[in-house]
């Protein structure tokens, strides 16, 4: 059962690629792939950034170096990344501002997923997840 789980996870991730993939053309027709590429990965520092804050505050703070070992620093990274994004959405619809947070769907899924069901496994249930969500 547990197996099954994570590969409907692995799906879903699929998925969420495939809808990655349309969003960032979407954003490179109406701006260019260098902006379009600025905004996910801004959108996926600020998510990263915000998931670490929240870690922080329920007692787990991140395993890195200084000065990345205190939340607080990630708070700020959290909120600069925040405002970047905003101004770099200015003149596109405000949903493409999600783009890099199924970025982070794709890496924390092979962070957690893939080491209890296998790179493989993992990979395929990616694939399947990613011609579904390209027939819809």
């Amino acid at each position: 059962m547990t197996t099954t789980l994570y590969l409907v996870a692995a799906m879903l991730v699929g998925l969420c690629a495939s809808t990655q993939a349309a969003m960032l053309a979407a954003m490179g027709r109406e701006k260019s792939p260098y902006e379009a590429t600025w905004i996910n990965m801004v959108a996926a520092i600020a998510g990263i950034a915000l998931i670490l804050v929240l870690r922080g505050i329920g007692g787990r703070s991140p395993l890195l170096a200084a000065p990345f070992d205190r939340f607080a620093v990630f708070a700020g990274i959290a909120v600069i990344a925040a405002v970047a994004l905003a101004v770099s959405v200015r003149g596109l619809e405000p949903y493409f501002a999600i783009t890099g947070f199924f970025a982070l769907a794709y890496l924390l899924g092979i962070g957690y997923a893939a080491p209890k069901i296998g790179i493989a496994l993992f990979l395929a249930g990616v694939t399947v997840g990613q011609l579904g969500g390209a027939m819809a």
